[in-house]
């Protein structure tokens, strides 16, 4: 009976052990685990060691694509090149930890990392090999110019690498030890970056009153995010568009602007009768639309709109030279609109 029960008991703890790796009998067990996991790229397995506060707070997905983000630009390397990719990976992440503090539940281990600084070598052959993004090269010619890239800028074969000092933070649940990673914090960065991107977007609408409320709720989720200067500069932008708006309501009848074409080209503007009385700069700008309405050139200029001295002025016409198709231009869509508006002294 007992020859038949130990190989079925070892067997079924093996099974255990590889399905629940949280099941390890230290702090340190655990850290190295999940330090292995890192090492290995095995982000669902170092996902399952996390602390369930950590798992309320991102999906394993989410923390994937927000903690690993860079990681996963080495997985799309390997799309791009074969090469650049085993030059990414043939050293793996190494840790040496140098001491531990905390009792009871929490422990705090004091790591230092060794890892291949893999950003230098990206971003270093994206600026350098810009060429390799256009799906027209052939994969052998690819391969040809990485790996003369790697040749030239890492003769010794080995990638760059650095060290950095990493604290760990460890607490215990129901007697089993989880790496807590506080991702309820890094989840309120990833909103407030989140928010910051659609404020920028609906101020390039000129939205900015709404671009304000979206960096106000950024602060609020997360308050180190740094978006106060920002706001100080949407709130500015916001008056000036409120003066331009009055100056336009009062004096330009801008739905008459027109692109005209001939000999020169350039912008009418057509003035109310009741004209300022006084000498005025103003800033326009025009975007050039394709097709898709999305811009494909903007330019901007400025130009004196004066009545002193003279009778009042039906049509004030600028002639301003500009490309007859900046390219990707339908020669149709534009968007013209007054940037700012100021009195010359």
């Amino acid at each position: 009976m007992g020859k038949s029960v130990k190989p079925l008991f070892v067997s079924l703890f093996l099974v255990a052990a590889a399905l629940s790796p949280l099941l390890a009998d230290s702090a340190q067990d655990t850290l190295e685990q999940f330090l292995g996991a890192m090492a290995a790229m095995d982000f669902s397995q170092e996902y399952s060691f996390l602390s369930s506060e950590d798992h309320r707070a991102m999906s394993e997905q989410e923390y994937i694509e927000t903690v690993h983000q860079f990681d996963l630009g080495i997985e799309r390397s390997k799309e791009l090149s074969l090469t650049l990719y085993d030059f990414l990976t043939k050293e793996k992440l190494e840790y040496k930890i140098r001491s531990a503090s905390g009792e009871g539940n929490k422990q705090i281990f004091d790591v230092e990392l060794d890892f291949v600084n893999h950003l230098e070598v990206l971003f270093g052959i994206g600026f350098d090999l810009p060429e390799l993004d256009d799906p027209s090269i052939p994969k052998a010619e690819t391969e040809a110019m990485v790996t003369q890239w790697l040749e030239k800028n890492y003769p010794d074969g080995s990638p760059p690498r650095e060290k950095a000092p990493s604290p760990f933070t460890l607490v215990n649940e129901e007697g089993q030890w989880r790496v807590y990673m506080n991702l309820h914090k890094e989840a309120a960065r990833k909103k407030a970056a989140e928010l910051r991107e659609k404020a920028d977007k609906a101020a390039h609408r000129r939205d900015y009153e709404q671009a304000i409320e979206l960096l106000e709720q950024a602060k609020e989720i997360d308050p180190e995010t740094n978006v106060q200067f920002r706001i100080d500069r949407f709130k500015g932008d916001l008056e000036k568009q409120r003066k331009v708006d009055r100056f336009v309501e009062q004096y330009l009848k801008i739905t008459d602007s027109e692109l005209f074409f001939g000999e020169q080209q350039g912008i009418k503007i057509v003035l109310k009768d009741d004209n300022p009385r006084n000498l005025f700069n103003v800033k326009i700008s025009i975007d050039f639309l394709s097709a898709g309405q999305a811009v494909v050139q903007t330019l901007t200029m400025e130009f004196d709109l004066f009545s002193v001295g003279f009778e009042k002025v039906e049509q004030y016409d600028l002639e301003y030279i500009f490309p007859l198709n900046p390219e990707g231009w339908d020669g149709e869509s534009y968007e013209l609109k007054i940037v700012d508006v100021f009195p010359v002294d």
